[in-house]
């Protein structure tokens, strides 16, 4: 292992694997289906409903309020898909996900996790495959189709290309023959979170994206469409629970 590792970011194509070390959050949610893994110690969830401890492994629903408190000196993965992807929508139907945090599906059906390691070595190419692999295990199925409504994908590509603009869900719905009111509908049964705050999680991933590229955070903030570095700021503590100098440091 790298001992001298202490924060790793891998993000693609609304997916993105976090690994930290001895990560201590405050009560947060967001908007992405999370896998929580550990390896050598047992991590804590907190949520309003209850607490789980000794957990090594987790599935926690997407806008489920939580804090995360592991072991000093430990190492854990966290893998974040967005609401829309077909990963995260494929879990979602297995599993019947709703306030559910499920701490023992791995030990039941004997999963076998790469290694810390091999998540450290993973690079931003082969994102998909790796999560997808863990993902046909965790549900045994060979084969992952993606149900998301068309007219819902088509809208995906507007947003992602005005994310610094006044988005306009009119203009949107407009543009695929739906009415205002049908394609907010439509969005929230598909995606499974209302319209503005997809934009909001697609404005944090740009955001993320753009600090990854070497620049500067409030040059990111701007690229992502936040009006300024203090919003950006407010917002990522509100989604992970932690500064984002903690977790984008060099």
């Amino acid at each position: 292992m790298k001992q001298t590792l202490e924060h790793k970011l891998k993000f693609k194509d609304g997916l993105a694997v976090y690994i930290g070390n001895g990560i201590k959050t405050n009560l947060h949610r967001h908007y992405a289906l999370e896998i929580a893994l550990s390896f050598d110690k047992s991590f804590q969830i907190i949520t309003n409903e209850k607490s789980y401890t000794d957990c090594t492994f987790a599935i926690i629903p997407k806008n489920i309020e939580h804090q995360f408190i592991s072991s000093p000196g430990d190492f854990q993965v966290f893998i974040y898909l967005d609401p829309f992807h077909h990963l995260s929508n494929f879990l979602e139907n297995e599993f019947e996900l709703s306030s559910l945090i499920i701490t023992d599906l791995a030990i039941n059906k004997k999963i076998s996790f790469p290694s810390i390691q091999q998540w450290i070595d993973v690079d931003n190419n082969n994102l998909f495959e790796t999560i997808s692999s863990l993902v046909q295990q965790l549900t045994r199925k060979s084969h992952i189709e993606n149900k998301t409504d068309y007219r819902i994908t088509k809208s995906f590509q507007f947003i992602s290309d005005n994310l610094n603009k006044d988005i306009s869900i009119k203009k949107i719905a407009e543009s695929i023959f739906l009415s205002e009111s049908r394609y907010a509908h439509l969005f929230k049964t598909q995606v499974g979170i209302p319209f503005r705050r997809y934009v909001l999680w697609l404005r944090m991933q740009k955001t993320i994206q753009s600090i990854m590229e070497g620049n500067s955070l409030t040059s990111a903030s701007y690229d992502g469409g936040f009006s300024d570095l203090p919003h950006f700021n407010k917002v990522f503590q509100e989604m992970f629970g932690i500064t984002p100098s903690a977790v984008l440091k060099e």
